[in-house]
């Protein structure tokens, strides 16, 4: 049976190789979670606006009725706060008529 004959300098080398392919995959497995974290992020900031201007469209097209507003747990309805400023002023200028 052959047995390899190995010396410092050739063991030397054998680790180098090994050292820098090691590095390369970590180097390009790293690269790859950032890019894939800042995808997820620039996703979620995407989604996070979109869903901000459909409600506020929403409620400017809702013409002073609340729009409903849900998750699992919680309902909101909400209206345009110019909408309830339009409504006081309304009731302030109007006069009461006593009963």
């Amino acid at each position: 049976m052959p047995i390899i004959n190995l010396n410092k300098k050739t063991i030397f080398f054998l680790i180098i190789i090994l050292w820098i392919g090691f590095s390369v995959i970590y180097i390009a497995l790293d690269l790859w979670n950032d890019f894939k974290f800042q995808e997820i992020n620039r996703a979620f900031e995407s989604g996070r606006v979109e869903t901000i201007n459909q409600i506020i469209q929403q409620t400017v097209n809702r013409r002073c009725e609340p729009v409903r507003i849900f998750n699992e747990e919680t309902e909101v309805n909400l209206i345009d706060m110019a909408c309830v400023q339009q409504e006081q002023l309304l009731e302030t200028e109007s006069p009461q008529i006593p009963e």
